[in-house]
C-alpha cells in the first residue's frame, strides 16, 4: 500500500471491470465486418474469406486450414517488441509443422505493413501468412495491447487470449494432446466511466481553462492487462502534458528531470535513502500523468513533477556531477568504411536482441542506442569525431555483457568501445535532513 502522502494536485481514477475473460464488450462501427460484436474466448472465428499476403492464396479460409491449431499473432508496425519477437513465432511454425499455423495479423494496412518491412528485417523475412487491416480479420478483436495470441482449434473456436510468454513450446504441445491450459486471466482496464471524477468528466468542456492536474498511482500488472504507453508532450503548443503508465522509481525521477527524450543510462539515477516501503523496486510500476495549461513554463511543470515526487516519497533529489563509467565509442586508425549514401533506406533492426544492424545518421543511432531503443548498462559516449548527420552502415553486437564481443563486431568497421569513467550529471535521490 502507497501511504497516504498529500501531492500538490492528485486525482484517483475509479474504474468498472468486465467480469469473465476480460475482454470488454462494445458495440462495432458501421465498418465493422458484418457489423459484429467483438469477439472473446469461446466465439467461433466467421466463416469468411479474408484478404491475406505470404501465402499461396489471396483469400484464405480459417475453416479450410487443417491444423490442430491456428495461433494468431497480433501485431502492430508501432509496436517494437512484436516485431523483435517475431523470429521466435517463426521457428515455433517450422517446429511444429502443419499440426499448428501462425497468422500474423493486425489491424495495420497493406501499405503501412509494406512501409514497416523496408526498415525491419523480421517483418520482411518473416516467412508467415499476413493478414493486415482494421476491416480485414483484425477488427473482430478490441484488444487493449499488441501483442496478443489468439488460440483457436480445430473447430474454429476461441480458446484462448494469452500475452506472448504464455506461446511457448510445453503449451502447444498440452494443447495438441487436448489438454487444458492454465493461462491467468487478467482484466482490461477500461474506459472512464460516469463514477470517475468530476475533472475525467468535465475534462471535453474545460477544454484548456485548467490550470494543471497530476496523477500518481500504483499498477499492478499482474492484475490489469495494459499495453506500455509513454507519451511527452511538454512541448506541444496548446496544453502540455506527460502520460505513461509504465514508470518505474528511476524512470519517473528521469521523466521529472527532463530525460524523457534524452535518455540516460539507470546507473546515473544514484538511490541514497532509506527506502523502507521498497519504491525503488525495479519491479514496482507507476502510472503517472500530469497536464498543464499552455501559459505554464516546460521548466515549472518539471520543477513541479520534482517537488511532487519528493514529497511523495518523502526524498531530497538534485543533479550533481559524478564520476560514472561510460561506454566510449572511439576511431581506430584503420577499418573498412561504413559510410553510406543509402538515405532511402534507414533501418535500425534488432536481430534475436544480440545483433543491431543499422543504416541512419550517425546521430541518430547514438540516441536510439543511448536508452531509446536500447537499455546499455552505462552511458554511451561518442568521442569518434563522425559528423552526426553521417549516414552509416553497419552492425554490432549489443551483448554488452562481453565487451570483447562488442569490440570484435566493431573492429571491422574502424571502431571500438572502451569502458572509461566520465563525469557527468547525474540525478542523486537522498533521505530528508
Amino acid at each position: 500500500m502507497l501511504p497516504n502522502k498529500i501531492l500538490a494536485v492528485v486525482f484517483l481514477l475509479t474504474c468498472s471491470i468486465t467480469p469473465g475473460n476480460g475482454q470488454v464488450r462494445v458495440k462495432p462501427s458501421k465498418n465493422h465486418p458484418e457489423n459484429r460484436l467483438i469477439l472473446h474466448v469461446g466465439d467461433k472465428i466467421p466463416n469468411r474469406y479474408f484478404n491475406v499476403n505470404n501465402y499461396k492464396d489471396k483469400k484464405i479460409r480459417l475453416s479450410d486450414i487443417k491444423a490442430n491449431l491456428i495461433i494468431l499473432d497480433m501485431w502492430g508496425t508501432y509496436c517494437g517488441s512484436c516485431i523483435d519477437h517475431m523470429p521466435e513465432i517463426v521457428a515455433l511454425q517450422k517446429e511444429f509443422k502443419d499440426s499448428i499455423q501462425v497468422l500474423m495479423v493486425t489491424k495495420n494496412s497493406d501499405v503501412e505493413v509494406k512501409k514497416c518491412a523496408i526498415r525491419a528485417e523480421n517483418v520482411r523475412k518473416n516467412s508467415l501468412p499476413f493478414i493486415n487491416g482494421k476491416e480485414n480479420l483484425a477488427g473482430y478483436f478490441n484488444l487493449s495491447f499488441v501483442p496478443q495470441y489468439i488460440w483457436i482449434d480445430k473447430q474454429g473456436t476461441i480458446k484462448y487470449i494469452s500475452e506472448e510468454s504464455y506461446v511457448s513450446k510445453p503449451n502447444i504441445r498440452k494443447f495438441l494432446k487436448g489438454k487444458a491450459l492454465s493461462f491467468k486471466v487478467k482484466r482490461n482496464i477500461p474506459d472512464p466511466n460516469v463514477r470517475d471524477p468530476l475533472l475525467v468528466q468535465m475534462y471535453p468542456y474545460l477544454g484548456n481553462a485548467y490550470y494543471m492536474y497530476s496523477y500518481l498511482a500504483p499498477l499492478d500488472f499482474n492484475q490489469y492487462t495494459s499495453g506500455s504507453l509513454e507519451v511527452n508532450g511538454l512541448d506541444m503548443q496548446n496544453s502540455k502534458s506527460i502520460s505513461g503508465n509504465s514508470f518505474n522509481f528511476k524512470s519517473l525521477y528521469k521523466m521529472a528531470y527532463g530525460y524523457s527524450d534524452r535518455p540516460i543510462s539507470n546507473d546515473r539515477i544514484l538511490i541514497n535513502f532509506n527506502d523502507t516501503a521498497n519504491f525503488s523496486d525495479p519491479a514496482k510500476i507507476y502510472i503517472y500523468e500530469i497536464k498543464a495549461n499552455n501559459k505554464i513554463s516546460k521548466e515549472r511543470i518539471l520543477k513541479h513533477i520534482q517537488s511532487e515526487l519528493n514529497l511523495f516519497f518523502n526524498v531530497n533529489s538534485v543533479t550533481e556531477k559524478r564520476s560514472v563509467n561510460c561506454l566510449i565509442l572511439k576511431k581506430l586508425d584503420n577499418g573498412n568504411s561504413f559510410y553510406t549514401t543509402k538515405t532511402d533506406t534507414n533501418h535500425f533492426d534488432k536481430v534475436n536482441n544480440s545483433i543491431l544492424k543499422i543504416t541512419l545518421p550517425w546521430g541518430k543511432f547514438l540516441i536510439y542506442t543511448n536508452g531509446l531503443k536500447i537499455t546499455p548498462p552505462h552511458t554511451i559516449i561518442d568521442e569518434t569525431g563522425i559528423d552526426p548527420k553521417r549516414i552509416v552502415d553497419f552492425q554490432m553486437s549489443i551483448n554488452f555483457g562481453d565487451m570483447e564481443e562488442v569490440r570484435k563486431s566493431l573492429a571491422p568497421y574502424g571502431l571500438t568501445m572502451v569502458e572509461e569513467s566520465r563525469k557527468l550529471d547525474c540525478i542523486v535521490i537522498n533521505n530528508i535532513n
